[in-house]
């Protein structure tokens, strides 16, 4: 399966109050949130769209704003309107780099992920031809910024702002969706940081284990859950944010 990925790097956090994305991923400090994120989708795709604000020189501590033959890096065209307008703007540029199976898509502030999740959701949706998305659930709801989506997908993305629609989830609606639960895996390969009090629970996990290496080492490059050991971190909140998150109204497997 020919795959890409989509790396969206917001700015200033409204409850952050700074680049959460900039910040050091490890408690000795180090690389940033956003550079993991990074690092994990390119082990998994061919090329890795990284979609920057529309202005500054540097998103998430990242100093790499220049596209390469791997990442390739977009500007928003505004830094307010939210991951649809993000992504359906995005779009017509990542369609033509392709052709593409499948668009894995991601936030940048999830400072736990590894690749097999990603990897389970690509797995997913080789496995439901009848399916647009294989997309994360967490704590019952669907995370549209941590799965894989065909390239239909995209269309539905730009009809959907077209529209004037403001919310990824109402790209969604219209997407038959295979729903990944995130149940089994470390919690903290799934879980956002929003919040400072989110950051202090990452540190703290991250710290207990041992300071977590880039990658987990237990990870394998197959789509199953050899874990490893990476940062699990107490349950907590991890669902809905300034992104969006919906209920899970699909059954596993219903298409």
């Amino acid at each position: 399966m020919r795959c890409c990925a989509i790396v969206l790097a917001g700015g200033a956090s409204r409850r952050m109050g700074q680049d959460k994305l900039a910040l050091a991923r490890l408690p000795q400090g180090g690389e940033s949130v956003l550079h993991h994120v990074l690092a994990v989708a390119q082990r998994v795709a061919e090329r890795t769209f990284l979609l920057l604000p529309p202005h500054g020189a540097a998103a998430g501590g990242c100093s790499q704003t220049a596209s390469t033959e791997r990442l390739v890096c977009v500007r928003d065209r505004q830094r307010t309107a939210g991951p649809l307008a993000a992504l359906a703007d995005a779009w017509p540029g990542v369609r033509a780099a392709g052709p593409w199976s499948a668009v894995c898509v991601l936030a940048g502030d999830l400072p736990g992920v590894q690749p097999p999740v990603l990897r389970t959701c690509l797995a997913a949706l080789a496995a439901a031809p009848a399916a647009q998305a294989a997309l994360v659930v967490r704590e019952g709801r669907l995370q549209p910024l941590l799965g894989a989506y065909r390239p239909a997908a995209g269309d539905a993305w730009m009809a959907a702002r077209a529209s004037g629609s403001t919310r990824l989830l109402t790209a969604l609606d219209k997407l038959p969706v295979v729903p990944v639960a995130a149940e089994g895996w470390p919690d903290w390969w799934t879980r956002p940081v929003h919040t400072p009090a989110d950051y202090a629970a990452w540190l703290a996990a991250a710290a207990e284990v041992g300071a977590p290496a880039r990658e987990c080492a237990g990870c394998t490059d197959e789509g199953g859950a050899n874990h490893g050991e990476d940062a699990r971190g107490a349950s907590g909140a991890g669902g809905g944010d300034d992104f969006g998150a919906r209920p899970d109204t699909h059954r596993t497997g219903a298409v």
